[in-house]
């Protein structure tokens, strides 16, 4: 990515930060932790994994899903808007 791309997308997560505020990403932040346990937990028990294996796995999912969508969500609004 260029410079210019990097600053855009540097202000446009400040802006969203600022609309939203610091409730929001602590939320964001609550509701990854939950959903990271909760799948942990149930991915270990159907698999009978060790739990750090399986926290690692579910991390490295939801980030990777996570980063997907953002970008489609992205292409998206590019064409749309």
């Amino acid at each position: 990515m260029n410079l210019r791309v990097r600053l855009a997308t540097a202000s446009a997560l400040l802006a969203t930060l600022a609309s939203f505020g610091f409730n929001a990403l602590t939320a964001g932040i609550g509701w990854f932790a939950v959903n990271t346990i909760s799948g942990t937990f149930a991915l270990s028990t159907l698999t009978h994994l060790p739990f750090q294996i399986t926290l690692i796995l579910i991390v490295l999912l939801q980030v990777f899903v996570a980063f997907i969508v953002h970008n489609f969500i992205l292409q998206f609004e590019k064409v749309v808007f």
